[in-house]
């Protein structure tokens, strides 16, 4: 359809797209924190580092991150729980693939971190302590 000189299309996700959500489902997508390492490198170190699942393909994106396809969601849900990961001291960031990550400019904008409080007292090891000194410096997931 043609709107003011634009060319549209409309996608309706039910219809459209619902078999690549069936395909993708099993994918993450990665980012290394200040390091871009080629294809063949993230392939041998995930090879190494996720040794315990089966992993079907590595593919790295023009944007500067890597697409990991896994046999399965277990598999993927597998790796997701065993980080976090590092390449070398740079942290590697994992989101579940999502329709529209390619386009999002924001998909790493935000990022989960652990953070210990060495010296904290015992006093204060409840979670609504926790909670609440965590908050000084973003929004917390999940206290342990």
């Amino acid at each position: 359809m043609l709107k003011e000189g634009i060319l549209t299309v409309k996608i309706e996700e039910e219809e459209d797209i619902c078999l690549q959500i069936k395909e993708w489902e099993t994918t993450l997508i990665g980012y290394i924190i200040g390091d871009n390492p080629y294809e063949l490198e993230m392939l041998e170190y995930v090879k190494k580092v996720w040794g315990f699942v089966e992993l079907l393909q590595v593919l790295y994106h023009d944007d500067r991150y890597y697409i990991f396809k896994f046999c399965n969601i277990a598999e993927k849900e597998k790796v997701m729980q065993a980080g976090p990961y590092f390449y070398g001291n740079s942290p590697m960031i994992l989101r579940n693939w999502y329709v529209d990550c390619e386009r999002d400019a924001d998909m790493f904008s935000q990022i989960p971190i652990w953070v210990k409080f060495p010296r904290l007292p015992v006093g204060y090891w409840s979670v609504t302590a926790l909670t609440k000194v965590a908050s000084a410096i973003g929004i917390p997931l999940v206290t342990d």
